[in-house]
């Protein structure tokens, strides 16, 4: 066995390269700076993804609020178109009905016969019960041969009553008859 005997001071006296709890510190504290760093770059890539992606996602966003907006102007716009053919409905169940008198005076003219001439005139409420009382006799045509009563149309609320008359008819060649689409509105058949 060899012994190396060395009589210099501790101070001067030449130490190990490395001893083993130094290495082991140095490695330990290694590994915990290469622990960090890599949990650090990770969660460094995970952020600028998430960035990214909201980004992408507020990208997204501002074109579904454009197509949003689109969304609702189409469908006021619907709505409005919806309230205007109510309004129309309503207008059209609201207006006159003397186009349905003459087509049902159209329906109950027989075949061959066209009018000549029609007159549509004002009765006053006072002509309207005189009218009553006197159509109650035997006679329907107060002037024969001048012109015939068709029909007369009760006063709705706010409307006047109207007196459907015609004259002078004339034959011509028959045409064909249509299907009657809408009931009858004269209560006395001609």
């Amino acid at each position: 066995m060899n012994y190396r005997v060395n009589l210099l001071p501790v101070e001067l006296q030449p130490k190990p390269p490395l001893s083993a709890k130094k290495f082991l510190s140095y490695l330990l504290c290694t590994l915990v700076f290469a622990l960090f760093g890599f949990g650090y770059g990770y969660f460094q890539i995970e952020l600028n993804s998430f960035r990214e992606e909201l980004q992408s996602l507020q990208q997204n966003q501002e074109q579904l609020q454009v197509t949003q907006a689109r969304l609702s102007e189409t469908s006021k716009q619907q709505q409005a178109m919806k309230n205007q053919i109510n309004t129309f409905n309503h207008l059209m169940q609201e207006r006159s009905t003397w186009p349905k008198f003459l087509y049902d005076l159209n329906e109950r003219v027989p075949e061959g016969v066209w009018l000549a001439k029609l007159n549509l005139s004002y009765i006053a409420e006072d002509e309207t019960e005189s009218k009553e009382q006197q159509s109650e006799g035997p006679e329907r045509n107060p002037v024969p041969g001048k012109t015939e009563e068709i029909a007369t149309q009760p006063a709705s609320p706010g409307k006047t009553p109207l007196r459907l008359l015609y004259s002078k008819t004339k034959t011509v060649i028959p045409r064909a008859r249509k299907k009657q689409k809408y009931p009858s509105l004269l209560q006395t058949p001609l």
